[in-house]
């Protein structure tokens, strides 16, 4: 299918096993054209505790916004790593070219005035930290 549309997928209950879990999928679009796909699934459980020291290490505000929004990132944080920061929307949808300027080594700057009014999602990792939040544009 050529498609452009995405879709969340939510494993509820399921428990699976350390290692490559196989998932088949089949995708199919509005036409009844499908694709099979044989989906890799990678699950390490572990017993270690959660650190709850890390839920307040990035602060989004103002939210809900208009025009821009500021991400400030505890200084503990490293900012010499690589941060991948990503936006969807409610659907999914990654939302390309989103402007984002350096305020200082700790506050970024996000223009979002060109997304209409919704519900957004920023993600934002490195390889020791992960951060999801929901932001909502509001005109």
């Amino acid at each position: 299918p050529n498609d452009s549309t995405s879709t969340a997928i939510q494993f509820i209950g399921a428990s699976m096993p350390n290692g490559e879990n196989l998932i088949p999928l089949t995708l199919e679009n509005i036409f009844g054209c499908s694709v099979n796909y044989d989906y890799s699934l990678y699950v390490y459980w572990t017993t270690e505790t959660i650190d709850q020291s890390n839920l307040d290490e990035v602060i989004l505000f103002p939210n809900p916004a208009n025009n821009e929004i500021t991400l400030n990132i505890n200084s503990a944080l490293s900012l010499e790593d690589q941060w991948n920061i990503f936006i969807h929307d409610v659907n999914g949808k990654m939302i390309p070219d989103l402007k984002i300027n350096a305020i200082n080594e700790n506050n970024f700057l996000l223009d979002v005035s060109d997304l209409p009014s919704g519900v957004y999602l920023i993600s934002m990792s490195n390889m020791n930290f992960i951060y999801t939040s929901k932001f909502v544009v509001n005109r």
